[in-house]
């Protein structure tokens, strides 16, 4: 018969004494904490105080579902409240009303990490079984360097390709599985029990660490699935038309004087432009500009999360958006180009940026003009323009009358100027405005090599 170590509850189990669960040999309890992005167990402070009053481990999981990852996660820290020996745990398993893909559990457990700095872990049975084939090949070694908690109601324990091991087994549910199904300290006999291969300090020593040595090396194995659906499933089921749904506050986006949109918008807009990407004007209002730009920047960073088509969807995604955005930034990410735009293929720019098209044609025609007046200015006072506009000083310096209305006489003074100045003006004319196109060249061409012009 198997000795459980560990049991998993919730509100929906009737805790007599977890004192006599203790002496029973049970050496830890995983409660339900939250689900989705709104419900609380009711009643897991309580029962934490009495695990802990009864000397066992504590930790706490939460249901998924396929609404926003960092609100869920947010949901989580919230309800569960952990210090330093509060294990975290990720339930991925079938949600019939909403399901988290495979995808989505990689970025929560990221960004579990990343807010209490250890690794939480995580608890499936056939939805990961079925699903971690879909994961690129470094999230899949991401997601199997966590402890895994296995559903799997039945005599031996099958692991997803990629362990080589479970950490926690729950081996029955509902009555469901091998023996024994009850627990003294707990009502009922179809109560979720875990087994655990070690001792009671090789337990403590995994349940809250800071950190794993590393990720389990991938396998082959292959798949056999648990019968049925785990109770954590059915219990969540009924808590999801449950009434106590506190909402977790938002993460709020610095308020800029000259944002005429949504604030939330203009800071992504804003760190997006930053990447190489082009929302468009920096308004925080949503437009093709700004959908093509966060629809470009999910398909370079893989794809996994689901492109907004207006404000509202925006806001459903909006922070795992931004934590994706902050993790580009961590590793200074610019938006790739291919090579023939890193080259600066001459088709290739004039098809993303045809502006340049006629920025080069006044360049040439500018730099044409400025080269025939120049030339010009020459063929006329090549050999005497320093007689003549000596001539010019000498004869009119006194011309000038000292009253306000010498005005008068200026277009008269202006037609005694040699024509080759004229000319020379001219082509220094041209040649700053050949200048000035062929700075907007240049700046055309690096926005479409560097990808910031799309």
């Amino acid at each position: 018969m198997i000795q459980p170590r560990v049991v998993d509850i919730s509100h929906h189990n009737k805790v007599t004494d977890l004192k006599d669960t203790a002496a029973a040999g049970i050496w830890g309890v995983i409660h339900k904490a939250s689900q989705g992005q709104s419900y609380r167990d009711p009643d897991y402070a309580s029962r934490r105080e009495q695990a802990r009053a009864a000397g066992l481990l504590w930790g706490a999981y939460h249901f998924n579902d396929g609404t926003n990852v960092a609100g869920q996660v947010e949901n989580l820290l919230k309800a569960a409240a952990p210090d330093e020996g509060t294990l975290l745990v990720l339930d991925f398993e079938d949600n019939p009303k909403s399901n988290m893909s495979v995808q989505q559990a990689v970025q929560f457990l990221r960004l579990l990490e990343q807010k209490t700095g250890r690794k939480g872990a995580i608890y499936s049975g056939n939805r990961l079984k079925e699903n971690i084939a879909k994961l690129s090949s470094a999230d899949r070694v991401y997601i199997c360097s966590h402890r895994l908690w296995l559903c799997q109601y039945g005599p031996r324990a099958v692991l997803p390709a990629g362990f080589t091991e479970y950490w926690l087994w729950q081996y029955t549910g509902d009555g469901i599985g091998p023996e024994p199904h009850s627990v003294a300290g707990i009502a009922g006999t179809g109560i979720d029990l875990n087994a655990y291969q070690g001792d009671l300090a090789k337990l403590t020593e995994e349940w809250a660490p800071s950190s794993l040595l590393g990720a389990l090396t991938v396998s082959s194995r292959s798949d056999d699935a648990e019968a049925g659906q785990s109770s954590h499933a059915r219990q969540a089921a009924s808590d999801e038309n449950s009434g106590s749904r506190p909402q977790p506050s938002g993460m709020s986006a610095p308020i800029d004087a000259d944002v005429q949109g949504d604030p939330e918008l203009y800071s992504v807009q804003k760190r997006l432009k930053a990447m190489h990407y082009s929302p468009g004007v920096l308004d925080g209002k949503w437009g093709g500009g700004t959908s093509g730009a966060i629809s470009s920047f999910v398909n370079d960073r893989g794809g996994h999360i689901a492109v907004p088509a207006s404000l509202e969807a925006f806001n459903d995604v909006r922070d795992e958006l931004k934590v994706e955005i902050a993790q580009a930034e961590a590793e200074s990410f610019v938006r790739p180009v291919t090579e023939a735009r890193k080259t600066a293929d001459p088709a290739i720019v004039a098809t993303v940026a045809p502006e340049v098209v006629p920025a080069k044609r006044n360049f040439f025609a500018s730099v044409a003009a400025a080269i025939t007046a120049f030339f010009g200015a020459l063929w006329n006072t090549l050999s005497s323009w320093v007689d003549q506009a000596w001539d010019l000083f000498s004869d009119h310096k006194d011309d000038l009358p000292s009253d306000p209305s010498f005005m008068s006489s200026v277009w008269e003074y202006l037609g005694k100027v040699p024509t080759g100045i004229w000319f020379l003006l001219a082509a220094i004319g041209l040649g700053l405005l050949a200048w000035n196109a062929h700075s907007s060249v240049k700046k055309i061409t690096s926005a479409v090599q560097t990808g910031a012009r799309q």
